[in-house]
This record gives structure tokens, C-alpha cells and sequence, in this order.
């Protein structure tokens, strides 16, 4: 244990440099190399976790789309070809228009997310807390999935 004497003040700069820089290393470690990362003080583990999604069919014998992810891009370049002359807001405000929907077929249907394993973890209600990727870090991952499919994530 240190000493208070011992103890050197460190400026804010150099802390958050050492902070963003572990984080960058974190996240390269979990994306990049499909590893576990183990939190210190029994906290659990982070990881990447793969999943298939499932297509299921409703009582109808429609698909139930409700848990598909929408591909944005190509639906909003749909729905600009189907009605040029409509703004966006115009656009929203119709009932039951067609939307495309991510199938991930360059992951054979699989989805990837950060996931925290809280077994063997001690904190009381840890159930409320949560651990998410910032926007740039879900890019990364989307563009390592994108381009090199042959990264094996836990599922």
C-alpha cells in the first residue's frame, strides 16, 4: 500500500490520454482478437458475443419482422423511389410501408454484440448496470464483420 507521501498527482490531460488509450486497447483486444477480458474485484467478464438470429413465423404464417434489424439505408433509398415527391416526414406518416430488413448473410445470420457475463460477479442488484460500446467502437465491429468474417466470437 502507498504511502501518502508516495503518492504523485497526475494532470487531468494525462489521465484521460491513459484512460482513452486503454479503452482503444480494450476495445481492439475484444473486437479484433475475440478475447475475454476478465474486470478486476470479481466484476464479471466482457466479451463478444455471437448469436443466430432466428425468423420466425407468426400465427398468420407471416414473418414476424417486430426483432428484425432494418437496413435504413436501402429502406429510406426504397421508399425515395416509390415516392419521389414526398419529404421524409410525409413518408413517415404512411401506414404499413415496405421496409429491408438486415438478413447478415455475411455472418451465415449471425448477430455480434458486447456482452457482459455477470456470473460469479459481486455486486448487489447488478442487474440495473449496464455496459455499452460507443458509437464508434459498434463501427468497428460492424466493419470487422463486414470485411474478415473468419474471427470466431464466443456464443
Amino acid at each position: 500500500m502507498a504511502r501518502p507521501g508516495n503518492i504523485k498527482k497526475v494532470d487531468y490531460k494525462t489521465y484521460s490520454s491513459v484512460i482513452r488509450e486503454f479503452n482503444n486497447k480494450l476495445a481492439d483486444t475484444l473486437i479484433l482478437d475475440a478475447r475475454e477480458f476478465v474486470l478486476p474485484y470479481r466484476l464479471g467478464k466482457l466479451r463478444i458475443k455471437k448469436y443466430k438470429q432466428e425468423i420466425k413465423i407468426d400465427k398468420n404464417g407471416e414473418i414476424d419482422k417486430k426483432n428484425m434489424p432494418v437496413n435504413w439505408k436501402k429502406t429510406n433509398d426504397l421508399w425515395r423511389k416509390l415516392y419521389p415527391d414526398m419529404t421524409m416526414q410525409q413518408i413517415k406518416d404512411i401506414p404499413g410501408k415496405q421496409r429491408i430488413f438486415h438478413l447478415n448473410e455475411h455472418t451465415s445470420g449471425y448477430r455480434c454484440f458486447l456482452f457482459w457475463d455477470r456470473i460469479g460477479c459481486n455486486i448487489k442488484n447488478n442487474r440495473i448496470y449496464s455496459v455499452i460500446f460507443t458509437f464508434y467502437n459498434r463501427r468497428k465491429l460492424a466493419s470487422m464483420l463486414q470485411t474478415d468474417c473468419k474471427v470466431n466470437y464466443y456464443e
